[in-house]
């Protein structure tokens, strides 16, 4: 049952009276590759100060003093400390013994995206163009990343040649984010007034991408393009095809007020009155509804309907507040303020004031709970943004919507309420604009149906999220083991294997160890003990943190020895179980002794000579005379 188990050579070597400097060479690798174990498992908190307890002892391996200041960075990464993060990947770079580590490349490409999460867009493009440079522009998914990263810093710097140029070469890497590539070229060029090679580039992303979810907005910067150039019938053709075929967009709202617009200039009047009435009438309390108000009273005036128009303010008056008075006007901007000065206590009570006076009628009803929310989120109080963000999703689709739905499916998750977080999570999925969300719809999907015990759902959702772009290794173990669980529950039984056997080379995670174990028991349920018994064997090597696996590993090695009648291994492999397995609280040891005694009594009975049965001798008659 030996095993090398980090935490507890920690606990071993932190015990040890005379300390020498094989032992703290010892510990500074074994706490390094405990911090490794923590961060698979995504407790970055407890990595970093295991990483810390490593970097102590740095004087006796330089390799894993610079991969211990690596991903220490990478744990800052995650728990979005940029600053630190950025700190450490410069230190990383300049440490001995660093350039010849497969990190030092990525490390480059990491301070890209410390840089940029910091908005210092030049500072990020320098070091995005290092990591390509240094990749010597290989056709890989994260080098097209880089390059699209740094067309968008050049854009953020409003350098839209360049950024152009950086787009073209994500394009020409065509690894990662084409789509998004595309789009962000083509709206360069629209900003450059090169709108017919920007209508080109919508049209090839419409094309090339058709299930995108950038599509909905190439349609209509098509539609904008055909407006600039002068060409209001192929304007309105490109708005109406985004309304017709993408109805749940948030840009439905624009395209019916552009399309009103586009009529109202070209002097159809009537066709535009009742576009912009569409807009007021489906789409209250928007900003679009408020800009459809202001044109609707340029257009009655042209069609010399003033009485009209005063009729028409009238009846929907009674029932929104069609008036955007100075006072509301006033309140929302005064909060916002306070708000962008990050004095978030008082922010929070400013737009609750605002919520409560003007309730939902107010023009900026939906913003105002969403910076609520967010500075409820700011001072640590985020079951107070609960009800603020489930605000911003009663009301049309706006920018809000997509971080609202985020936040919601991640609080419901994380507090066991998988029903709601799925519905959540299942809207995110099907609005969402940004790659990164979908991703976290799709996972959140997967572990709330596989939560609650919808494997068949479940493995729907890891199918549709290993079709995702870019998902993290944890994601890719996990949607694997899923749909290894489905298979498995389903009695396909090479299936599974075939799911497992892709995670299981590392057994560091969760899922992995209990891939391996599953691998094991799948061929002892088809009569294959030596391949099972081999996968045991090779489990123990593993070094796995999760001994609840291996403690069920070995249970599983008793089995296939009973199963060849050598009850003498399964006997040792039982007792030593129970000698050796530390945790005592989990059924493995409890298991192993009620194995160890149906052993010990299958024994004792076969051992015992049978019972002898009285033999009752029937009453012979030895005379041959039949009785009547």
């Amino acid at each position: 049952m030996s095993t090398q188990n980090y935490k507890d050579a920690i606990v071993t070597l932190e015990n040890i009276q005379k300390v020498t400097p094989e032992t703290e060479e010892a510990y500074q690798r074994v706490t390094f590759f405990r911090a490794l174990e923590l961060f698979s498992n995504s407790d970055f908190e407890e990595a970093i100060i295991n990483f810390d307890k490593s970097l102590n002892n740095t004087k006796f391996n330089r390799i894993y003093q610079a991969r211990s200041i690596f991903w220490k960075g990478e744990s800052y990464f995650r728990l979005n400390r940029i600053k630190d993060a950025t700190r450490e990947f410069n230190k990383f770079i300049l440490t001995a013994g660093s350039f010849e580590l497969k990190e030092f490349n990525t490390a480059h490409y990491n301070l890209g995206y410390c840089y940029f999460k910091q908005k210092d867009f030049l500072e990020s493009a320098s070091w995005f163009r290092k990591y390509t440079d240094m990749m010597k522009e290989a056709q890989s998914k994260t080098v097209g990343d880089a390059f699209a990263r740094t067309g968008d810093c050049y854009f953020a710097s409003r350098d839209y040649e360049k950024a152009s140029t950086y787009y073209q070469k994500a394009i020409d890497n065509g690894k990662a984010s084409v789509d998004y590539a595309t789009f962000q070229k083509g709206f360069c060029l629209g900003l450059l007034k090169e709108y017919n090679q920007k209508i080109i580039l919508m049209n090839q992303l419409i094309t090339d991408y058709p299930r995108s979810s950038l599509v909905d907005d190439a349609w209509f910067e098509i539609g904008k393009s055909y407006v600039s150039i002068e060409e209001p019938e192929m304007a309105i053709n490109a708005y109406q095809q985004l309304i017709n075929d993408y109805p749940t967009s948030n840009l439905i709202p624009k395209a019916y007020l552009e399309i009103g617009m586009v009529n109202y200039n070209t002097d159809k009047n009537d066709v535009a009155l009742d576009v912009l009435k569409k807009v007021v009438d489906f789409f209250p309390n928007t900003q679009e509804s408020k800009e459809a108000l202001a044109q609707l009273k340029n257009v009655y005036l042209e069609l010399n309907q003033v009485e009209e128009y005063v009729a028409y303010m009238k009846e929907k008056d009674s029932k929104i507040d069609i008036r955007i008075t100075e006072q509301d006007s006033l309140t929302y901007t005064t909060s916002m303020k306070v708000y962008m000065n990050a004095d978030y206590e008082k922010a929070s009570g400013l737009l609750m004031k605002y919520i409560d006076k003007f309730k939902e009628q107010g023009i900026f009803y939906a913003n105002a709970n969403f910076y609520l929310a967010e500075s409820y989120i700011q001072l640590k109080k985020p079951e107070n943004a609960v009800q603020h963000f489930s605000n911003v999703l009663s009301k049309p689709a706006t920018e809000f919507t997509e971080p609202s739905l985020l936040f919601l499916g991640q609080w419901y998750y994380k507090n066991n309420d998988y029903p709601k977080a799925l519905d959540y999570f299942t809207r995110l999925e099907s609005s969402a604009q940004y790659e990164k969300n979908k991703v976290t719809a799709r996972s959140g999907r997967m572990r709330c149906l596989y939560r609650t015990d919808n494997l068949a759902e479940a493995r729907k959702s890891a199918i549709s999220l290993l079709s995702s772009e870019k998902i993290p290794d944890e994601l890719f173990r996990e949607a694997h083991f899923i749909i290894g669980k489905d298979a498995l529950v389903n009695n396909n039984l090479e299936d599974a294997k075939d799911e497992f056997e892709l995670i299981a080379k590392d057994c560091k995670s969760a899922e992995q160890a209990e891939a391996k174990y599953l691998i094991s028991k799948i061929y002892f349920q088809q009569g294959q003990y030596e391949p099972a018994e081999k996968e045991i064997f090779d489990f123990v090597k593993k070094n796995t943190p999760h001994q609840y696996w291996l403690g069920k590993s070995f249970l599983l090695l008793s089995d296939i020895y009973i199963q060849r009648k050598d009850n003498f291994q399964a006997k040792a492999t039982l007792q030593s179980i129970m000698d050796n397995y530390n945790i005592k609280t989990d059924g493995i040891t409890e298991e192993a002794a009620n194995k160890l005694k149906e052993i010990n009594e299958a024994e004792l009975k076969a051992s015992q000579p049978p019972v002898q049965e009285e033999i009752q001798e029937e009453e012979i008659n030895l005379d041959n005379s039949k009785t009547e």
